[in-house]
């Protein structure tokens, strides 16, 4: 009769200590990141390179926008991060110390800025 005792006490212990695991295990909460990758007629950019890093934590993830232009990082650690985008033809963009807080979703519309030089009037002065 003993162990019977002592076979529910451990069954109730058991069950109160997974019940304490998987609440503490939902509190730890997470972010999310999402936007567009625009030109600078706000036309949206597809295929740009987009690198979220928390070097912190040793953290990176990277997406290729598609052809809508956008990109979407979930379920990230909290922190600071680094967002880098990348394309052919356009100058690297890129932002630091992006907080993002937990249970915060976060929203960054990049505007990428042309590599190639203004295009040049034939005649100095005068407008083309």
């Amino acid at each position: 009769m003993g162990s019977s005792i002592e076979n529910r006490l451990f069954f109730l212990f058991l069950i109160c200590f997974l019940l304490s695991i998987s609440s503490a295990w939902a509190q730890t909460g997470t972010t999310s990141l999402h936007g567009k990758v625009l030109d600078s007629t706000r036309a949206v950019v597809e295929g740009a390179g987009v690198t979220l890093a928390n070097q912190a934590q040793g953290f990176s993830r990277r997406a290729t926008t598609p052809t809508a232009g956008e990109f979407e990082f979930l379920a990230l650690p909290p922190g600071t991060y680094v967002l880098t985008v990348e394309q052919a033809g356009f100058k690297k963009y890129e932002q630091t110390n992006l907080q993002l807080l937990v249970n915060v979703p976060t929203s960054v519309n990049v505007v990428l800025r042309s590599a190639l030089p203004p295009p040049r009037s034939k005649f100095p002065g005068r407008l083309q």
